[in-house]
């Protein structure tokens, strides 16, 4: 990825565990730059809390990195 946003969701963590959960990821990059200027990680499915007490978001605030 040169430029641009990358989004993908990861559905290992329900295979792999056999929980209601997945990893959604969204990075970008801005032009001429070899960083990522933003990644978000974000779990979505009703066992996230299991995952060493990650709570999902109840108040937009709380979800900004």
């Amino acid at each position: 990825m040169a430029t641009g946003t990358c989004a993908f969701d990861w559905t290992g963590l329900q295979a792999l565990l056999h929980n209601d959960m997945v990893i959604r990821v969204r990075s970008q990059v801005c032009p001429n730059s070899k960083f990522l200027s933003s990644v978000t990680l974000d779990c979505v499915g009703t066992d996230c809390s299991s995952l060493l007490g990650v709570h999902p978001c109840n108040v937009v605030n709380f979800c900004i990195i």
